[in-house]
């Protein structure tokens, strides 16, 4: 099936830095807090909430589906592996942090591993 589409829409919430993957979407707000969107369907691609889970970061990536890495104000980086969704195709995040060596500001995570930038890893 085609999942790509036509516009851009704007749902509610506050975030400073999303991302997305596959049927997951993450995002801290300006007082780091960490969130997920659930709701996320075919026929409702857009969502219909956010949940927080534990954790502070300010910022966020997600690799596509399996886990989220991050980092925080103190440039500490962590990664949290992303589960499936009591219902549904969609997948949580479960907030279990594990802290990783190093020290970034922005991070991200793919195929190749985790990208470093703005810091020592």
């Amino acid at each position: 099936a085609d999942s790509a589409g036509s516009d851009w829409v704007q749902v509610p919430g506050g975030l400073k830095w999303v991302s997305s993957g596959r049927d997951i979407v993450v995002g801290v707000n300006s007082a780091d807090n960490i969130y997920y969107r659930v709701g996320i369907t075919p026929a409702n691609p857009t969502g219909t909430d956010w949940v927080q889970v534990d954790g502070a970061l300010s910022q966020i990536d997600v690799d596509g589906a399996y886990s989220v890495v991050g980092a925080n104000s103190a440039s500490g980086i962590f990664k949290s592996e992303v589960a499936l969704a009591i219902s549904g195709p969609q997948r949580a995040l479960t907030g279990a942090w594990q802290q990783i060596s190093g020290g970034l500001k922005v991070v991200s995570k793919g195929a190749a591993g985790i990208n470093a930038e703005y810091g020592e890893f």
